[in-house]
């Protein structure tokens, strides 16, 4: 008889912030995918009448930064697991 394992998969999330000219972050979602990081990026940037001239990233530390041309704020991806 084949007995079957149940094993609980991880999923990997990525917790966006805004980094405002302050220096303050501020939490705004939790991703799943690298689409779903962009679509929070693209809405908070509408919503907030701001137009985005470019985006460019780059790594630190434990994080990736996304520069969309403001040169003073950014958006912040911290890498997890859930689950």
């Amino acid at each position: 008889m084949k007995m079957k394992m149940k094993t609980k998969m991880k999923t990997i999330v990525n917790d966006l912030y805004f980094k405002n000219k302050y220096g303050e972050e501020r939490f705004l979602a939790a991703c799943d995918s690298e689409d779903k990081i962009y679509k929070e990026i693209y809405l908070f940037c509408e919503k907030n009448s701001y137009k985005i001239p470019y985006i460019r990233g780059w790594t630190e530390e434990d994080r990736e930064v996304i520069d969309i041309g403001s040169h003073k704020e950014f958006f912040i991806i911290r890498k997890g697991v859930k689950g």
